[in-house]
């Protein structure tokens, strides 16, 4: 019986330290379906709890760097983690409620955004300041804003200045979609519109008014 004790022990131990050693590049893995869709992790390195790596996001153009330190937490059962360089925030990683939570998220990047195919939208600096983000199968929970200098929007060969492009993101009364309005200051246009954001899709509009020109729709 003691023999059975001590190889249980020792097996015990050897799967703490090899899940404290699981290479950085598990992460993808267990990330929610919902968020793989959105955010790709590349060239990771270092462990899932201490490491870095690459990570691209759908209408962003380049990779940009991010590091994380990570720890256990049982209330709610799963792992808490701070991000670092490029994104800052505090991620929480629900294993019971297959949900992820991000909390002060705020992030200096470039934009480029297509929408339909048609319209595009870029910025070579937008900052990102959110007080939340919780993504689950039912649920996309956003509260925050984006803020873009020296936007343009070009809709077949014509490119138009926005100048300083805002958009504000509210949740819904339960929380399970989220609203984001568009306007922007500057330039030598209007820019308007709302995007709807749900767990496993975005739809919305953008309407577009040129100093001198009719106003352009587009719906996605």
């Amino acid at each position: 019986m003691k023999r059975i004790f001590i190889a249980l022990g020792l097996i015990g131990v050897a799967l703490i330290v090899a899940i404290w050693r699981a290479p950085a590049s598990l992460v993808a893995g267990v990330l929610p379906p919902e968020t793989s869709r959105v955010v790709q992790l590349h060239h990771a390195a270092g462990t899932i709890w201490r490491g870095s790596a690459s990570f691209s996001v759908t209408g962003v153009p380049p990779s940009l760097s991010v590091a994380w330190q990570c720890r256990p937490s049982l209330a709610p059962l799963g792992v808490r983690c701070e991000l670092s360089e490029s994104l800052s925030a505090l991620v929480t990683l629900d294993a019971f409620a297959n949900k992820l939570v991000a909390e002060r998220v705020s992030a200096s990047l470039p934009i480029q955004v297509t929408a339909a195919g048609a319209a595009t939208v870029a910025s070579p600096n937008v900052v990102a300041n959110f007080s939340e983000v919780t993504a689950s199968r039912s649920t996309l929970f956003v509260a925050g804003n984006l803020r873009a200098s020296d936007t343009t929007y070009r809709f077949g060969n014509t490119e138009t200045s926005l100048g300083e492009l805002t958009v504000e993101c509210v949740p819904s009364a339960e929380n399970a979609s989220s609203t984001c309005a568009i306007s922007n200051r500057g330039g030598n246009a209007r820019l308007g519109g709302k995007l709807s954001l749900v767990s496993n899709k975005a739809s919305g509009s953008l309407e577009l008014t040129p100093a001198n020109g009719p106003t352009q729709r587009v719906n996605f």
